[in-house]
């Protein structure tokens, strides 16, 4: 299995902290904002199946520019990403969160996550934590979402969290790959 710190040339890459961490938050938080602007611009009323997937989307191509700094996988990646958002928008279509939005937005995060979790596993040892932690992002995101009506400020700010959340524990996860070389923190 491949070493997070790693190409696929064996050459050795930069840094996993601080500056991977705000690199993942805009992306993440540019990812929502501009899927929260297409939909105002594409749809006179809110669409949150079409701005739930094409965040999602965004976002895996966005954080994907980041793991290609330092990981030859990031093609995988993105795949992940897309892979989710048909599940979750049958899901949407199927209205099977509406009974209860805490547990209907913990279900986005799971379902989304789990293709990123399969990977992830191959590359470090924490993988385990991805999806309880996007779970988890989710839902603070979805707590922050109902101080805002939707819109591109509510979608950015949803990113801004989701991508704190997850961008913390993506660095945390590559600290210790599977062969226990640990990555450079700073």
């Amino acid at each position: 299995m491949a070493d997070m710190n790693e190409k696929m040339d064996g050459a050795p890459v930069g840094p996993m902290g601080r500056s991977i961490l705000v690199q993942w938050m805009l992306g993440t938080s540019l990812a929502w904002g501009l899927a929260g602007a297409a939909n105002q611009i594409l749809s006179s009323r809110s669409d949150e199946i079409s701005v739930i997937c094409v965040g999602w989307m965004l976002s895996g191509l966005l954080q994907s520019a980041v793991i290609r700094q330092h990981a030859n996988w990031s093609g995988q990646w993105v795949l992940a990403s897309l892979a989710a958002a048909p599940v979750v928008a049958f899901i949407l279509v199927l209205n099977l969160s509406s009974a209860d939005v805490g547990a209907g937005v913990a279900l986005f995060g799971t379902v989304f996550s789990i293709p990123q979790w399969w990977v992830l596993k191959g590359h470090a040892t924490r993988a385990g934590w991805w999806v309880p932690v996007c779970t988890l992002g989710w839902i603070l995101a979805g707590f922050l979402s109902g101080a805002f009506d939707g819109g591109i400020a509510g979608w950015t700010a949803i990113g801004v969290v989701y991508g704190a959340v997850t961008g913390i524990a993506y660095v945390w996860i590559g600290r210790i790959t599977l062969n226990s070389k640990p990555i450079d923190p700073s």
